[in-house]
């Protein structure tokens, strides 16, 4: 469980880099207005088939996240590192909760990007997954 638990989370923080560059450089405000951007432009691809690419995002993306939180709680039998796992995970589930329910809103042209995505919240998940997951990984290497 230790590996898969380090590979998701090395994974996580490679897939992070990008953005967690800019948060910690003061200029996230850069990476997320190229995110919204983006997310702005496709939603023209999206609108022909959206639930075609979107189906498949979301669910690899929630298996991910629930591969790692479990590995998390399995590989590491420490009352603290489970409590903040615990909080996390019941943070996370409310930012997917949240943006599930925005995304048809939005892809539909209801809802304008910025009220599907939070930044600051975005910003939190990042800098809380990153931390979460440098925390495991020392854990590892220092028992």
């Amino acid at each position: 469980m230790r590996i898969l638990f380090a590979s998701l989370a090395v994974l996580l923080l490679i897939l992070y880099s990008p953005y967690l560059l800019y948060i910690l450089r003061g200029k996230a405000g850069e990476f997320e207005g190229l995110l919204q951007h983006e997310a702005t432009a496709s939603l023209a691809y999206l609108r022909e088939n959206p639930w075609r690419v979107l189906v498949p995002v979301v669910v690899i993306a929630i298996l991910l996240e629930a591969a790692y939180f479990v590995s998390a709680w399995l590989t590491f039998n420490l009352l603290v590192y489970r409590g903040i796992t615990l909080g996390f995970m019941g943070f996370e589930v409310f930012h997917l909760v949240r943006t599930l329910w925005y995304l048809p809103g939005f892809v539909s042209g209801r809802v304008k990007v910025d009220t599907l995505i939070i930044w600051p919240l975005e910003r939190t998940s990042a800098i809380a997954f990153s931390i979460h997951a440098v925390l495991g990984l020392i854990l590892i290497i220092w028992p």
